[in-house]
């Protein structure tokens, strides 16, 4: 099992090359294909690691890994193109009001798969 803070500590390295500084007209990237790159890294490693034989554990760490880095690297850019779309005036209500309904949304998703086993729909 691989040590849980081994995937935080290279993902703000990776974060200040691949995230823009300067708004959508980035050095590199834009917010939005930043994340959605970061998505897919996640959701492709994810995808791929139970077709790996058991033998390689290696590789099975190694996509572990890397899936859990292109995810937190979307979860940090998430909260900077969240704050894009919402007016200057709006900007830390909006975020906030946002992150409290993913964390209430995070809370309460066991509960829904409990749901499948009560609810017959």
């Amino acid at each position: 099992m691989p040590p849980p803070l081994a995937s935080p500590i290279p993902t703000p390295l990776l974060q200040s090359t691949v995230v823009p500084k300067y708004g959508n007209n980035g050095v590199l990237f834009s917010h939005r294909l930043s994340l959605s790159v970061s998505f897919l890294v996640g959701g492709a490693c994810c995808i791929a690691e139970p077709f790996v034989p058991d033998d390689l554990a290696w590789l099975n760490i190694g996509l572990f890994m890397l899936g859990k880095v292109g995810v937190t690297c979307a979860f940090g850019t998430i909260y900077l193109y969240t704050s894009e779309l919402y007016p200057t005036s709006l900007r830390t209500a909006g975020v906030g009001f946002s992150s409290t309904v993913g964390r209430v949304g995070a809370i309460i998703s066991p509960y829904v798969a409990l749901l499948a086993k009560v609810s017959k729909i």
